[in-house]
């Protein structure tokens, strides 16, 4: 979504400057800067995040978080010394030419075992886990008194329980999208006009969303 993958310009090395994001910072002059990478999860968002808070905050900055898939998740694989980001049906870190056939053998016993354990786990409980790290992220751009706005981008986030969502909106830089952003995401099969054939908002699409955040971000 913030990749902007399917997009004319897009490269799945470089980021396309026709998402969302980048057209509200246009739209208030700013230079646009992403950490966006194609596929991430919301530990990864967290993680790179973070990483800009320690090293490269800079004071008139303005932070947009547009939150992941749930079931998306960084893993360690011991083999490699350090973490994946992996979805359930593929990975997102593919190049794995130049790996020996012991580290890629031990990369799929983690996607299988993560493959094996998501499917068991609630909806509402991934849920819990996501609250948590946003509550403590949240509180770090507050403390910092760096302006923000967190955007969900997927439309899995409807079928969570009501009391969840409900904590978030107590949040009031946390654009759940009420019922317009709802209707938008979950809008594939009924309004074609706005994505490409991968699910991913086209042109057309990302001014929808830079469209209903700014009435947000007015409001």
């Amino acid at each position: 979504m913030v990749h902007g993958d399917e997009l004319p310009d897009w490269d799945f090395h470089i980021p396309s400057k026709l998402v969302a994001p980048a057209l509200i910072a246009a739209d208030f002059g700013l230079e646009y800067i992403t950490y966006a990478r194609q596929g991430a999860s919301n530990d990864l968002i967290i993680r790179r995040v973070s990483e800009y808070l320690l090293n490269d905050y800079r004071p008139g900055d303005f932070v947009f978080i547009g939150w992941s898939s749930l079931y998306r998740k960084e893993l360690y694989v011991p083999a490699l010394g350090h973490s994946l980001n992996f979805i359930p049906n593929y990975f997102t870190d593919s190049n794995f030419e130049h790996l020996e056939d012991n580290i890629i053998k031990d990369i799929m016993r983690v996607h299988q075992y993560y493959v094996d354990t998501i499917e068991t786990i609630d909806l509402d409980l991934l849920m819990i886990d996501f609250t948590e790290k946003v509550n403590m992220l949240y509180h770090a751009l507050e403390n910092l008194s760096l302006p923000f706005i967190m955007v969900r981008m997927l439309s899995e986030y409807k079928d969570i329980s009501q009391s969840l969502i409900q904590t978030l909106s107590s949040h009031p830089n946390f654009y759940l999208g009420h019922d317009s952003m709802m209707q938008y995401l979950s809008s594939f099969n009924d309004a074609r006009s706005l994505f490409n054939p991968g699910r991913h908002p086209n042109e057309e699409g990302q001014r929808r969303i830079q469209s209903l955040v700014m009435d947000y971000m007015q409001q």
